[in-house]
């Protein structure tokens, strides 16, 4: 009996949209394949294992439900599994360290921490402002909106921290807003939650407290669920739910196949007809392609024409710090942290233990990420973010190292300038006017920065195709 199925897809990228993006693909396709250039699948989403047998993720990783029943039946499972792997979060609980000050509510800057003339002209300015922006570059939009006193004394000075960047050649709609620069923290709780019933002044004010935040969200969401997070309860970290996954996707028959890349895109009358793998020259004839890798890797496989007009693109290498310590983390309460002070190397801080206190509460282990130039990444050592840590209270001075292992990406965070917008934008373009059995997906398409934005775009776009 012949199938009702099509015949052959292609997912190029064995990170979580690739994964998912097959699942979803094995249920419409006779054959699917996910092409891999590393030696294990997962993209960010691994762990690793140092010395004592300690594991700890590539950075701060913690799931969330999409709210559509088929998704995350993907993600986690029925509900005997999902009891048996995950330890609900409920809310995630985060905070941030500025001017010398911690605050464990939000992700969001504390403008009062500033010296009193600096916050009171700050505020001046901010209330002064009651339209909305239209500027492009982050400088003049952070100028328009916030103003120019807390933008030169709070998110310009991150923003380089972050990028080392002019911020006027750097875009607003892009991973910018991914670290909420353009809100802060000022006046009083009840001031604030009055002016964010305008639109103008919720765009730029955060709300004080998580409490606050989440009754505000459930008035104006008229009582829909939010999304809970997790985190695994097996030691490996968010690798076993790559793990999980890829379990999952060989189950309906799809075929991982590592160590590779696409050396030859074969195609003909606006449609890709097979793909040629570089190391061991198979060739896989392909109905459906779904790329989640670099797009520019299209361009070099299908003999097309690419613009070299990119002298301005750069990226932000990853250096990940992992340590555990004799005494537990001074901070109890956060799963992840962020570190807006100038004057530390680290921006980001994942604390294990109050993720996983009830599965391993002997452990007190942390990660902390820097965002570096390649070429400086070298240089920075194990010693001094432990002393950061210790400088920062969230390990205590007398602490001793037990274990502690570095680990270094390049190219994972893009600098967003317009530069690298035009190219993404162009680049996507030509590829969709140039194939029509393409899906470009993930952060490299250039349209979604979360997680489980990229997610929920996939799977709409697979079932809008499909069914």
């Amino acid at each position: 009996m012949r199938s009702n199925k099509n015949k052959t897809a292609v997912v190029v990228g064995g990170g979580l949209t690739g994964i998912i993006g097959s699942i979803l693909l094995a249920d419409k396709f006779e054959s699917v394949y996910i092409i891999e250039k590393d030696p294990f699948c997962g993209g960010l989403l691994k762990s690793i294992e140092d010395n004592l047998g300690i594991n700890y993720d590539l950075g701060s990783h913690v799931p969330c439900e999409t709210l559509i029943p088929e998704i995350d039946q993907i993600l986690f499972g029925s509900s005997k599994n999902f009891n048996k792997e995950w330890t609900s979060l409920g809310n995630l609980r985060q905070g941030n360290f500025f001017a010398e000050k911690w605050n464990l509510e939000t992700c969001c800057i504390d403008a009062r921490n500033l010296n009193k003339n600096t916050y009171n002209k700050g505020i001046i300015e901010l209330l002064s402002r009651t339209k909305k922006s239209d500027k492009k570059n982050i400088k003049s939009f952070l100028n328009e909106t916030i103003g120019p006193t807390f933008s030169n004394n709070i998110a310009l000075p991150i923003i380089k921290k972050l990028y080392d960047a002019d911020p006027k050649t750097l875009t607003c709609s892009s991973s910018v807003n991914y670290f909420g620069l353009g809100r802060i923290i000022a006046l009083t709780p009840e001031i604030t939650n009055k002016l964010k019933k305008r639109e103008v002044f919720d765009n730029k004010l955060s709300y004080h407290t998580h409490e606050d935040y989440w009754q505000r969200k459930k008035i104006l969401e008229k009582d829909l669920p939010s999304g809970n997070y997790f985190y695994p309860k097996k030691s490996v970290g968010i690798q076993s739910w790559i793990n999980y996954l890829l379990k999952k996707a060989i189950k309906k028959d799809v075929k991982v196949i590592n160590k590779e890349f696409v050396e030859k895109i074969f195609h003909n009358s606006k449609q890709i007809k097979s793909i040629k793998l570089g190391n061991c020259q198979k060739e896989i004839n392909c109905d459906f392609l779904l790329w989640t890798a670099p797009i520019s890797l299209i361009f070099k496989a299908a003999n097309l024409p690419l613009n070299k007009n990119n002298t301005n693109i750069k990226f932000r290498t990853s250096n990940i710090f992992h340590f555990s310590y004799d005494l537990p983390l001074l901070n109890r309460k956060s799963f992840f942290l962020w570190n807006w002070d100038v004057n530390c190397k680290g921006f980001r801080i994942t604390l294990y233990p109050n993720m996983q206190r009830k599965i391993r509460p002997s452990l007190n282990n942390v990660t902390v990420e820097v965002l570096s130039k390649k070429k400086d990444s070298i240089y920075l050592s194990l010693e001094e973010i432990d002393e950061e840590l210790k400088k920062i209270n969230l390990v205590s001075k007398k602490a001793k190292i037990l274990s502690k292992t570095k680990q270094i990406v390049h190219n994972t965070f893009p600098v967003p300038t317009f530069e690298f917008q035009k190219k993404i934008i162009n680049d996507r373009d030509k590829i969709y006017e140039t194939f029509k059995n393409i899906y470009l997906s993930g952060r490299f398409a250039g349209k979604n920065w979360f997680q489980n934005d990229v997610i929920k775009e996939t799977y709409f776009e697979i079932k809008n195709r499909f069914g």
